[in-house]
């Protein structure tokens, strides 16, 4: 299925993340593209090329640090390199048939609970459906309505998940709870946690029902999901992690008019103009003015997206290295920079203030939290 009733228009696509070409119909291609070069082959030579200068084992490794085991199909890069990634391949295709089941029967497991899959989990579904081997994916991650929180992490109880220490010690200022278990990890969310916005639950969201992995669910509209994850990639500093820049790529060459459109009323919604404006300003910087153009005007902060990318991205970006993480109380007051009011600037601090004290003060466990 693909969000938003486009699951046949993503698999005729044939797109596979990595792997250079097309294998079936030219995806539509992002409005306002220079030539028949687009930001994601951009993005792909500069990778082919940073593998050219590394040995195949270092090659191997910074491959699989980025989530990019699709390069094993790319016939740019040398074979000897592709065959060190095949056995990755299968190892991540294992791990993430194990976590669809996982997910399939935690949305059981919910029962009359709203569930709606993010990121990974989503993701294997849409545009990673028909190569779901290609995706490394840690934990599982579900957004359930903030009210019935508490519910849906009692209800997955039978299936040995249970709330770790850190979870249970910071559950005052996180907005999920983090379950580990004998089969996996599974993050119960009541946010998106964008950081930089104001609020993004259940009730924030446009979301619609469908089908994820064969189980009825409630989906992201896909103007959401590029939200989402501009915001969670700026979030983990920016090209940490190269898989993340791949799938928005992909995204943007597969949403339709409608949504492009929609994205600066949700943004606004959720106090995130600043934040998805960064975002698309550092990949512009990296990959091409071209890079995301159907986004239309955020209504940002001209100032503030100034001094952000002054003081975290520098002259030159490169999407090879990821953002400098700086001093780590001046990384701070990067939701502070990037949040739209100052009433979310003031709760937002107020909350790193009070997780730093949980952090570095440790407090007694109370019965709830399973160690």
């Amino acid at each position: 299925m693909w969000v938003c009733g486009r699951a046949d228009r993503a698999n005729r696509s044939g797109f596979a993340l990595g792997g250079g070409k097309p294998t079936g119909a030219e995806p539509r291609q992002t409005p306002g593209l220079v030539g028949s070069v687009t930001p994601r082959e951009i993005l792909h030579d500069r990778v082919v090329r940073h593998l050219d200068t590394l040995s195949t084992a270092a090659a191997c490794s910074w491959l699989l640090g980025h989530g990019l085991l699709g390069f094993c199909s790319n016939p740019a890069i040398r074979p000897e390199l592709r065959a060190c990634l095949r056995p990755h391949r299968r190892s991540v295709l294992a791990r993430n048939l194990l976590n669809i089941r996982l997910f399939q029967d935690c949305a059981l497991a919910l029962g009359d609970i709203p569930v709606a899959p993010l990121k990974g989990i989503a993701l294997l579904d849409t545009i990673y459906r028909e190569d779901p081997g290609i995706r490394p994916m840690g934990d599982i991650d579900v957004l359930v309505p903030r009210a019935r929180l508490a519910e849906a992490v009692a209800r997955l109880a039978p299936l040995r998940l249970h709330e770790d220490y850190v979870s249970h010690h910071l559950r005052s200022v996180m907005h999920h709870r983090h379950l580990q278990g004998p089969r996996g990890a599974v993050e119960v969310h009541s946010h998106l946690g964008l950081v930089y916005g104001r609020s993004s639950t259940w009730d924030d969201l446009p979301l619609h029902p469908g089908t994820a992995h064969e189980r009825p669910v409630w989906l992201l509209a896909e103007e959401a999901l590029l939200v989402h994850l501009l915001t969670h990639a700026l979030k983990h500093r920016l090209f940490e992690r190269l898989v993340w820049i791949d799938e928005i790529l992909v995204l943007a060459e597969l949403l339709s008019d409608r949504a492009w459109a929609a994205i600066p009323e949700l943004a606004r919604r959720l106090g995130a103009r600043n934040a998805v404006a960064a975002a698309v300003s550092l990949l512009r910087g990296a990959l091409g003015e071209s890079t995301l153009s159907a986004v239309p005007a955020l209504d940002a902060s001209h100032t503030r997206l100034a001094l952000y990318r002054a003081l975290f991205a520098g002259r030159v970006i490169d999407p090879i290295h990821p953002l400098p993480s700086g001093n780590r109380w001046l990384s701070e007051i990067r939701p502070w920079l990037l949040a739209d009011s100052a009433i979310d600037m003031g709760l937002d601090m107020a909350r790193m203030t009070v997780l730093h004290l949980l952090t570095r003060y440790p407090r007694r466990v109370g019965s709830g939290a399973h160690i």
